[in-house]
This record gives C-alpha cells, sequence and structure tokens, in this order.
C-alpha cells in the first residue's frame, strides 16, 4: 500500500480554510481519499477595533449631547412658565385690590389712597361698611418689594419680591426675584399724575410695571440668554437700565381703573 499526503490552503474573506488530503493506494488502485480540514479564524485587527471604537464614542457623545439639551429646553421652559404664572397671578391680585381702592359705601370712612409713589403704594377699602377702619382686617393694603430701602423701584439686592401687606402685617411674598416695581398714577383723561401723587382724588388709573428675574442663581441646566435691553413703562421711563447678564427676564405692565374714589 503507498500513501501520499497532499496539504492545500486557500483564504477566502479573512478565514483560512485548510485541509490535508491523503491517498491511500493499494494494490489495485486508489482504494480511498481521507480528508481532515479545520477552520482558523483570524479575528479583528487593531485598525477595524479603533474605528469601531471611535464611531461607539461618536455615537454616544450625540446621545449624551441631545439628552443634555433636551434637559435644559426642559428646565428652561418649565422656569420660564413659572415666572408668568407668579407675576400673573401676583398682578391679578394687585388689580382686584387696587379696582377697590377708595371704596367706602357710607361716605363716613374717607377711604382714599395713603401712598401713591413711584415704588409703593398704599390705599383704604371699607369692605364691611363700617365707616373707618379701625379693627377690621384687610382694610389698608400696602404693595411693595421686600428689598427697596429707598424706595426707587429697583431692588436693592438679593433677594427681593414684591409683596402685599394687609393692615400692619408686613410684606407678604407674591412675586419671587423682582428687579424692578413701577407705579403710574393717570388721571380721568389718561394724563400722568407727577410722583408723589399729592391730591390722590386725581387718580383715576393705576398701572403696575414688574419685571421678574429666572432666579437668584443660573441653574446649571439652563440656556443662556444675554439680557442687554432696557426695560420701559408704557410712557417710555426707563424703569430698568440693560443688565448685562445671562439670566432671563419677563415684564409685565397693567393698568387698573380706580372706580370708588369720589372725584372733586
Amino acid at each position: 500500500m503507498k500513501c501520499h499526503l497532499k496539504c492545500h490552503a486557500h483564504s477566502r474573506s479573512h478565514v483560512f480554510w485548510d485541509y490535508a488530503e491523503i491517498e491511500l493506494f493499494g494494490s489495485d488502485g486508489v482504494i480511498s481519499n481521507m480528508f481532515k480540514r479545520s477552520h482558523v479564524s483570524r479575528g479583528f485587527t487593531s485598525i477595524e477595533l479603533l474605528v469601531a471604537l471611535s464611531m461607539s464614542i461618536i455615537v454616544l457623545t450625540a446621545i449624551v449631547t441631545s439628552l443634555f439639551s433636551q434637559q435644559k429646553v426642559h428646565m428652561t421652559q418649565d422656569r420660564l412658565i413659572e415666572m408668568q404664572q407668579d407675576l400673573r397671578s401676583a398682578v391679578y391680585l394687585f388689580g382686584a385690590d387696587v379696582k377697590l381702592a377708595g371704596y367706602d359705601p357710607t361716605g363716613d370712612a374717607n377711604a382714599t389712597f395713603l401712598i401713591a409713589d413711584r415704588a409703593e403704594i398704599q390705599f383704604q377699602i371699607d369692605r364691611n361698611g363700617d365707616g373707618d377702619f379701625t379693627g377690621d382686617p384687610m382694610e389698608v393694603i400696602r404693595y411693595a418689594l421686600t428689598n427697596d430701602s429707598n424706595r426707587d423701584g429697583l431692588a436693592d439686592g438679593t433677594p427681593c419680591d414684591f409683596g402685599r401687606e394687609s393692615d400692619t402685617s408686613g410684606l407678604q411674598i407674591l412675586a419671587e426675584n423682582i428687579d424692578a416695581l413701577n407705579f403710574v398714577y393717570l388721571d380721568q383723561d389718561g394724563d400722568t399724575l407727577s410722583t408723589p401723587v399729592s391730591n390722590p382724588q386725581n387718580i383715576g388709573s393705576v398701572q403696575i410695571s414688574l419685571i421678574v428675574r429666572s432666579g437668584e442663581d443660573l441653574p446649571a441646566f439652563f440656556f443662556r440668554h444675554d439680557d442687554n435691553r432696557n426695560y420701559f413703562n408704557r410712557q417710555g421711563t426707563l424703569i430698568l437700565s440693560a443688565p448685562n447678564d445671562q439670566f432671563r427676564r419677563i415684564s409685565a405692565t397693567h393698568e387698573f381703573k380706580c372706580r370708588n374714589l369720589r372725584l372733586d
């Protein structure tokens, strides 16, 4: 019997196929062929691994950046909505009170404005119609900033909020983080009265302007905003110079008629 050994090697798509062919010869010729094969995988090269790792890092970075951006949008929108709601609520309550300023159904209480200045207002309301304000709750109302010692309508620092005082209870916070407060007093013809108003009976309406800031500090996840604009009331009077910072601000101005004052 004769034995021949043939070795073959093929490479297809980075995979080696090796086999050894053994031919066994007998006296009557080839009686059998036997094959032995083996499969050998080369794996990934260093370059392929680096390319895959780089692509993974790029995709992961894009995902994380998108998540951070969405978080910033969400927090910024939530804060702006909260600012608007607080401002709306404060102005609504002020309007409800000032519309009753001078309410005096008996004519004996002489209800009027006690203070009518650019950053502070105080007035009387004879709610129960007993002709006086002695011992009667919520009949003397005052509005001002909680941190504005010179009453110029500008916050002296933080925190500074918009407050309401009933009788002598002290200012209760209605809206937080207020940068500026401005009152304008108009007569029945819509002309502006100089402040402090010397004759409260001339007041036909009161205009309030508030500027609220997005907080005492800038949140980490918050879209920055360069605030370099000046803020004015409806008469064009400057009430807050450009802050030149990155806080967001919302301003609101409303006018309310005072229908209960007895005009001369």
